[in-house]
């Protein structure tokens, strides 16, 4: 005999309610920097709670610009209209150094369309790296001024 499980009644107005205060963009911040999505003890019957990363790809991404820009260097966002999967940044620093950085956010890993890519360019001579932490960016500018010919040794 077939049977369903049901939420508790007003389980899953709850649990809406809680969703829309979550979007509204009304967070609850802690001392660490992170965001904590507590979801109310009342829609489960017990406590459940994470932390969610509050750092963002963008937030990375401007952070790199910004440290190249002070070096007095170029962070070109680079698009292709004819290739997929290549990197984000085209890094150009004094002194005729060069690099690609592919940002991602906090613990993301490359696509196999992406891993492809960077072992073309790396084939060819040019370092890519792959920052997805703020503490990344200055080895990143370091190694490309340095001449580094493989980005995954940081």
């Amino acid at each position: 005999m077939p049977y369903s499980i049901r939420p508790a009644e007003g389980a899953v107005t709850q649990l809406r309610a809680w969703q829309l205060h979550m979007l509204s963009g009304k967070k609850n911040r802690e001392s660490s920097g992170r965001q904590s999505t507590d979801i109310p003890e009342s829609v489960f019957g017990v406590r459940r709670s994470f932390e969610v990363a509050d750092m963002r790809e963008s937030k990375i991404e401007r952070a790199l610009v910004d440290a190249v820009r002070k070096q007095g260097g170029i962070a070109f966002k680079f698009t292709s209209q004819t290739m997929n999967g290549v990197p984000d940044r085209l890094v150009l620093l004094p002194g005729g150094q060069i690099g690609f950085v592919e940002m991602k956010a906090p613990g993301k890993q490359l696509r196999l369309l992406q891993k492809k890519r960077k072992a073309q360019l790396e084939a060819l001579g040019f370092p890519v790296f792959v920052v997805d932490r703020p503490e990344q960016i200055e080895g990143t500018i370091h190694a490309i001024t340095h001449g580094r010919k493989r980005g995954d040794t940081l």
